[in-house]
């Protein structure tokens, strides 16, 4: 047979037996007159819209989300009743009732108490114990005390996580944490709320290229610019202390910009 094609698709189509080079969806669309270049436009004005929404919900529904399960956790360990001859479980701390007094062990410490209460705190509880004795696991101190506040994490490191805080609330985070110096990871967290989106455009505009000419099936090609993407982002991830926020965005975007050499030298564009 013969594929009678226009002037620019001629070269990938041969007689005989050979098939073309090219997906037939992208010659149907060159020999419409429609080449990659017309499909940048509208390609770009998706992209952007998505950059957008995904920017919107990095900056504010994903932290959002994250600090209304903490707050659904934290008001469901102050809802915790130890009640007779049942053990609890709040975070780290374990506590039971028996005749009447509370028993208690949270980390090193074991104790009883005969009065008790839970009261919220921003990423865990604090308990609040009354008339009570307190000993160490290996039995070396012992002490009583009349009253006593343990305070109980129940996320890590049992503080409020800079994912956890909208864009507004990590910036004001971070004022306090420069004047310790200390906020080189928290900046790198505002960093990549906006970088990630950033780096659809690249992709995007690498996977129109990838996906006109090549055979390879796209949902390969999409899988395989997210993960370089999220490899680069782990390894920015554990080097911030050297790269700082802005080695580290400059190593992502270089990653996302690297796919867009797809393009060139197309003479089929």
């Amino acid at each position: 047979f013969f594929f009678q094609a226009e002037d620019g698709i001629r070269d990938h189509c041969v007689t005989g037996v050979q098939t073309c080079a090219l997906p037939i969806s992208w010659l149907g669309l060159r020999t419409l007159g429609i080449s990659a270049r017309h499909l940048v436009l509208p390609a770009t004005g998706l992209l952007f819209a998505a950059a957008l929404a995904w920017g919107a919900v990095a900056h504010f529904g994903e932290p959002y989300a994250r600090a209304t399960l903490r707050d659904a956790r934290v008001a469901a360990a102050v809802r915790v009743v130890p009640v007779e001859g049942r053990t609890v479980t709040l975070g780290s701390w374990a506590a039971s009732v028996e005749g009447g007094r509370l028993r208690f062990a949270g980390g090193d410490w074991l104790g009883v108490a005969d009065q008790w209460s839970v009261r919220p705190a921003a990423a865990g509880v604090i308990v609040s114990l009354t008339g009570g004795e307190l000993r160490s696991a290996d039995g070396a101190t012992r002490a009583r005390f009349s009253t006593l506040e343990m305070p109980i994490p129940l996320a890590a490191g049992g503080k409020v996580q800079a994912a956890e805080r909208t864009t507004p609330d990590l910036l004001r985070q971070i004022a306090v944490s420069a004047a310790l110096g200390r906020d080189a990871y928290e900046r790198w967290i505002l960093w990549k709320r906006s970088l990630l989106p950033l780096c659809l455009l690249p992709l995007g505009f690498a996977g129109l290229r990838l996906g006109l000419a090549s055979r390879v099936p796209i949902l390969a090609l999409g899988a395989a610019e997210v993960l370089t993407l999220w490899g680069a982002v782990r390894v920015a991830d554990q080097a911030i202390g050297r790269l700082g926020p802005e080695g580290a965005g400059a190593l992502v975007l270089a990653v996302a910009f690297a796919w867009c050499l797809a393009w060139v030298r197309w003479t089929d564009a």
